[in-house]
């Protein structure tokens, strides 16, 4: 309750420098320039001199706050970055997946398919670091370092103010959405780490005629594709109607446009065969080393224009939260601040605003691409069932960057009332506030108020099974039985298979006795057998005759387990 009566009093905040400036806008306040004003205004100028400072600086913050108890923020492995994991680590290894598939374009997981850029970015770790929960979630990290930066050549691109254009990196740090998702493996994430460089890239190319940022954007366009398969929508939709708008305002150039779909078009073309083979419209088959194989159920029926008047009003759970999963954000912040939610609104209109006087003079505008990433993303949304915050991650680049115009046009408004630099001191300190609280909240006070977040599960058991391997079985000359507690039975076979670095071809999910590391005790125990035990307490009285019968030894170091081994 705290934490949301201080958000409602700086929401007032926020609305508060909103009216002033307004009034300054249209000439109701008229103070006279202060000295705090000048040198407000002095730092400011210092600060556009000499941004790159500032940038570094901000990095840090950035860095430390993605970094700082990465492998045990959000606690637990959620169910799809353990699938993700198990099949990097069998790629990285033998090849394949753990389907036995060679090098897929579109990964099965679990049966509905999961995205594979993510999947190979992790794959390219493990071939040189041990596998950890903090290892399989730095590409996590490694991509929102990209939108780091790209967010302030974007915000530079439009504004063309350093100082402003640090916002960008800003609100990326500190907007909660962000920093939750760019701190756990769910490959759809990356939709949003992303985008804003493809974009950066398409505006650089219209402004400068260049054709290297028509080649560099329809590459990163192309590994947005990789990213999440609502991508397959929104991209089109997003290009078709950027081409329509180059095209009335003059800008668009048929030769670098069509190298540009040239490029797109070659690295689409693996996820459309995919497409085309799980519509059954062409049979599964094999190219070099890459199989391209049917998912076990194809989830074509998720998208739909009947759920439009559902779901035509989602944009309140986007900034509000309340989609019932607690890894898209937390009750006491929503995914983004409230004092955002006025700012957003206002830059939206702001905007648009922008994007008809570009229509009616027919003059290029950087805002109407960031509208049409907004429009296109919420449409494909209202079409899509079972909706979830994580399934419109992209349209947060597009709430950071309406604020931020929100902003720039408050400070632009009070300027001419002397009182722009003193709007924008208040605005930092709110969202400096915000930032703080959050971060309290999420690495100090986060565990005890949801302990596991929806889906995730404890990796004790699993890390229980390398403990045993690394001590017990450094050779792997052994079997190590596992018969773990009731409660942990959770994501078991791929845990253990994981944890104990299985190959994919003894995995088997219904097969409960495959490779060195076996998923149950032997139906009779064998006291003459050379092997290792890990046994939860619900078990006990197994160890107990164990020990005292066979002579086993019992390792009690580890709480709810036992390590039961020979001498």
């Amino acid at each position: 309750m705290m934490y949301q009566s201080i958000a409602k009093i700086l929401l007032g905040v926020c609305i508060g420098m909103l009216v002033i400036a307004i009034l300054n806008g249209v000439g109701k306040i008229d103070a006279k320039e202060h000295k705090i004003e000048r040198l407000l205004t002095s730092l400011s100028e210092l600060l556009n001199r000499f941004y790159y400072v500032a940038l570094f600086g901000i990095f840090i913050v950035f860095l430390f706050s993605r970094l700082y108890l990465l492998g045990v923020l959000p606690l637990g492995m959620h169910v799809d970055e353990l699938g993700m994991a198990y099949d990097a680590q069998c790629l990285a290894r033998y090849g394949v997946d753990r389907h036995l598939v060679r090098y897929p374009f579109y990964l099965i997981n679990y049966g509905g398919g999961q995205n594979a850029l993510y999947t190979y970015l992790t794959m390219i770790l493990l071939k040189f670091l041990p596998f950890s929960v903090t290892v399989i979630r730095l590409p996590a990290v490694f991509c929102a370092c990209i939108c780091f930066f790209s967010m302030f050549f974007l915000l530079k691109e439009m504004r063309g103010s350093n100082c402003f254009a640090l916002l960008g990196p800003v609100f990326v740090t500190i907007t909660p959405y962000f920093m939750f998702s760019e701190r756990w493996a769910l490959e759809s994430s990356l939709f949003l780490s992303l985008l804003p460089p493809a974009i950066l890239f398409l505006i650089r190319a219209v402004k400068y005629k260049k054709m290297r940022d028509y080649v560099f954007s329809a590459i990163v366009f192309g590994l947005v594709l990789y990213t999440y398969a609502i991508s397959y929508l929104v991209l089109p939709l997003l290009l078709g109607i950027t081409i329509l708008y180059l095209i009335w305002v003059k800008r668009f150039e048929l030769k670098n446009w069509i190298v540009f779909s040239v490029i797109l078009g070659c690295l689409a073309c693996p996820l459309i065969i995919n497409q085309l083979i799980n519509m059954k419209v062409i049979p599964e088959f094999s190219f070099l080393c890459f199989d391209f194989k049917r998912l076990f159920w194809y989830r074509s029926d998720e998208l739909s224009l009947g759920n439009i008047l559902m779901n035509w009003d989602y944009l309140k759970t986007l900034l509000l939260g309340g989609d019932g999963l607690s890894y898209n954000s937390f009750e006491e912040f929503g995914p983004v601040y409230l004092f955002m939610i006025p700012l957003v609104f206002f830059g939206l209109a702001v905007t648009i605003v922008k994007t008809v006087q570009s229509v009616k003079k027919r003059e290029f505008s950087e805002d109407t691409l960031i509208l049409v990433t907004f429009v296109s993303g919420y449409f494909v949304l209202m079409i899509a069932a079972e909706l979830s915050i994580g399934k419109a991650n992209e349209l947060f680049f597009t709430f950071i960057v309406f604020c931020i115009v929100a902003i720039i046009s408050m400070w632009e408004m009070a300027k001419k009332g002397n009182m722009g630099n003193g709007i924008l001191v208040v605005m930092l300190l709110v969202m400096g506030i915000s930032y703080l609280m959050y971060g309290n909240f999420y690495f100090r006070e986060q565990n005890e108020v949801y302990g596991y977040h929806d889906l995730f599960v404890s990796t004790y058991t699993g890390e229980l099974v390398k403990i045993a391997r690394e001590t017990y079985i450094p050779d792997n000359d052994k079997p190590l039985y596992c018969e773990i507690r009731y409660d942990d039975c959770n994501q078991e076979t791929l845990l253990l298979s994981l944890y104990g670095d299985e190959s994919p071809w003894d995995w088997n999910e219904e097969q409960m006795t495959t490779g060195n590391v076996r998923r149950h005790l032997p139906e009779e125990i064998d006291p003459d057998e050379d092997a290792v035990y890990l046994i939860g307490d619900s078990w006990d009285h197994i160890v107990s005759y164990m020990a005292s019968e066979w002579g086993f030894s019992v390792d009690n170091t580890y709480p709810s387990y036992k390590i039961v081994y020979k001498n």
